[in-house]
């Protein structure tokens, strides 16, 4: 009978499970949906049979515990360790920069010590080949977000680029201005073009996993250029590279959506 008044098969599979188990106390996490289907409440169901001197079955005692509200908290908490992650991003791309302005000698001559050990810091040694078009016209934009938007494209690039080269283009086309990142890295599957745009996705794969980060920066992209409302998309190819490109248009910079 008790199969026809619950309706969820999760809790029946659990009665189940705890009648074919004397003496033991069986568990499972449960998604409820709300009335009204806005939203989805988690819950720990844990049951276990109660039975007579005989060992015969009487009846299953199941006890339920709303857990929602310990799981948003839990989201919430990785969200933001992700998002300090990856901001930390930002003062480690100033390093290097400072490196290459050392190496460059901008900044004084360097003894052989010096040299030596800012070359070993290096790391990866990716070459970078700029390519900007000329006479480029101005655009109204947000300077500091346009800044964040190129760090985490290039930094995306160099990530995924354990040797090889990483091109920046920015050209003028009937839209606007025309912004390619490519690099020589290891590429993205197809299927996930749309998804890598997605607030901390992160490809799930052996090859990507390696390389650490929240999945933050694409979307921080993608929210960036939608407040100046242009467009953002991916061309890639595994194991040969990957190309962003971005257009922003000659329109007017949106600043009440460009919280990124």
């Amino acid at each position: 009978r008790i199969l026809e008044v619950i309706e969820l098969k999760e809790l029946i599979m659990l009665l189940i499970e705890a009648s074919h188990r004397s003496n033991e106390v069986v568990s499972n996490e449960v998604v409820l949906p709300r009335a009204g289907g806005e939203s989805e409440i988690t819950i720990i169901a844990v049951a276990k049979t109660l039975r007579d001197k005989n060992n015969h079955l009487m009846g299953v005692v199941t006890v339920l515990r709303d857990v929602t509200r310990e799981k948003e908290i839990n989201r919430m908490k990785a969200n933001f360790l992700s998002t300090v992650s990856h901001e930390l991003r930002t003062p480690l791309t100033s390093i290097l920069s400072t490196y290459e302005l050392l190496l460059q000698g901008s900044l004084g001559e360097l003894n052989d010590d010096q040299y030596e050990f800012i070359t070993l810091s290096k790391g990866q040694g990716e070459f970078l080949d700029i390519d900007i078009q000329p006479e480029l016209p101005k655009i109204l934009a947000d300077e500091h977000k346009i800044t964040r938007l190129f760090k985490n494209l290039l930094s995306n690039a160099v990530k995924f680029t354990e040797h090889g080269s990483i091109q920046l283009h920015i050209r003028r086309v009937q839209e606007g201005i025309q912004i390619s990142v490519q690099d020589s890295g290891i590429g993205i599957p197809s299927e996930y073009f749309d998804k890598i745009f997605e607030k901390f996705f992160q490809v799930d794969s052996t090859s990507t996993r390696e390389f650490g980060g929240s999945g933050a920066g694409l979307a921080i992209c993608k929210a960036i250029v939608l407040a100046h409302h242009g467009r953002i998309w991916v061309e890639s190819e595994l194991n040969k590279g990957t190309r962003f490109h971005v257009i922003l248009p000659f329109t007017p910079y949106n600043h009440s959506e460009g919280s990124a």
